[in-house]
């Protein structure tokens, strides 16, 4: 019997090719539509069509005209043109071998394989891409990437800071990125668990070899990810399957994700130093550009607005001048303080420069954008400073300028909240002032 297989990946078909050559058939593999072309389908008794992406090159109806036998393989499964499966297991006893094998390989050994080289899927392409997201954004894809290339109907990533990522595959059901926060518990019995992993798979025990023994009893798997000999977390899946054939391949990919989930967490760690003032932990002037072209794009997507606050302490010179820097450091911790307490979670705080400070107030205008000035502006006023024994009284001018209110760009508004602070400081300093 002769065998022409098409498929485009060039680790597959060595694995496809010997397969038949243990069954003693002759294969001709064709890797792309090229080669196909040049085929002549008289040479051959059976067509196989392992590559789903180039399916809509290949005109099926000819071929099956030609050729006694047809099968298709997508996504696990074979798929026939023109005789069941069934039907084709009995007349070719290795179809079904082959289709196991398949399974077994496609979403193994040929992905295992693909990680050497760069690709759009590619497991190295992501870690390269890795120091540009979020922590908790990292967590979601590489969930769904897992779930994704081994057909997991959920996967779920427990890290110690005790939340919970829950990804369902977008191939089975719409993305669900609920996080709820990880109810800990030092014991359940068995049909407590179960009742609770049926429920979105959402609790897990602090005892990990007991929760790893009931697992791998059920469909769900539990693996304890380590960066070295430093736990990082816990993942948790969900299969059709008890154990996975290529469960080797998945814990490696595991091992890849642990190493690169405490990287990125290392990585967060120096990002979060770096846009840090040393003085009064706010954010500095390095952070400032990507959080005003987020909330521009924000404003311009939702229709939202957002305002600048340009915060100068009035006379701060002579303070520094009279009582010394590390006195004049001490009053801006304090005054960074007096800061954070009054704005939102959502809201920005930025030490611009020397005694210059800048809040960024999400989805506000003008006029709520003043009552919080004020607000601060009262309070600072009435503030006593206690440094080294002593008592120091400081007053603030604040400018605002709002996006869309007063200005297009990133550099316009905050340029105009500054003119509004110096305006202010000219009429008579301790006061707040609105761009025009």
């Amino acid at each position: 019997m002769k065998v022409l297989v098409f498929e485009e990946h060039l680790g597959m078909s060595r694995h496809i090719e010997g397969f038949f050559a243990k069954h003693r058939m002759q294969t001709y593999v064709c890797t792309n539509a090229n080669d196909f072309a040049q085929v002549d389908f008289r040479d051959f008794d059976v067509y196989l069509h392992f590559t789903s992406s180039c399916l809509s090159e290949i005109n099926t109806d000819f071929i099956l005209r030609r050729l006694p036998s047809v099968f298709i393989h997508c996504g696990g499964e074979m798929i026939s043109e023109k005789l069941q499966l069934r039907e084709g297991e009995e007349a070719f006893p290795f179809l079904g071998d082959l289709s196991y094998l398949l399974q077994k390989m496609e979403k193994a050994i040929v992905e295992f394989e693909n990680w050497s080289k760069p690709s759009a899927e590619s497991i190295f392409e992501f870690e390269m891409k890795f120091s540009m997201i979020e922590k908790e954004e990292a967590s979601e894809q590489i969930c769904n990437l897992i779930a994704r290339r081994y057909s997991l109907s959920q996967v779920i990533f427990v890290d110690y800071n005790s939340w919970v990522d829950s990804i369902t595959p977008d191939n089975v059901i719409p993305l669900d990125r609920r996080r709820k926060k990880l109810k800990k518990v030092e014991m359940l019995s068995n049909q407590d668990l179960s009742k609770n992993m049926a429920n979105n798979l959402c609790l897990f025990l602090d005892k990990v070899p007991e929760a790893q023994e009931f697992y791998r009893n059920e469909k769900y798997q539990c693996h304890l990810l380590k960066a070295g000999l430093e736990p990082v977390g816990y993942l948790i899946y969900s299969s059709d399957y008890p154990k996975l054939p290529e469960e080797r391949y998945l814990e490696y990919v595991l091992k890849r994700f642990a190493v690169i989930y405490k990287e990125k967490d290392h990585y967060k760690r120096i990002m979060e130093e770096s846009y840090r003032d040393d003085v009064t932990s706010l954010y500095n002037q390095k952070y400032l550009p990507l959080i005003t072209d987020s909330m521009i794009k924000e404003a311009k997507q939702t229709g939202q607005n957002f305002s600048v606050l340009f915060i100068d302490v009035d006379h701060f010179k002579k303070v520094n001048d009279t009582r010394g820097h590390l006195i004049g450091s001490e009053i801006l911790a304090q005054l960074a303080n007096i800061l954070k307490v009054n704005i939102r979670e959502k809201d920005y705080a930025f030490r611009y420069g020397g005694d210059e400070f800048l809040l960024l107030l999400h989805n506000s205008g003008s006029g709520q954008a003043k009552e919080i000035a004020e607000r601060i502006r009262v309070q600072v006023e009435a503030h006593d400073f206690y440094v080294q024994d002593q008592v120091i009284n400081i007053t603030l001018s604040i400018g605002i300028a709002s996006f869309p209110e007063h200005a297009k760009t990133k550099e316009e508004v905050i340029a105009l909240a500054d003119e509004a602070m110096y305006s202010g400081k000219n009429k008579s300093r301790n006061i707040v002032f609105v761009a025009s």
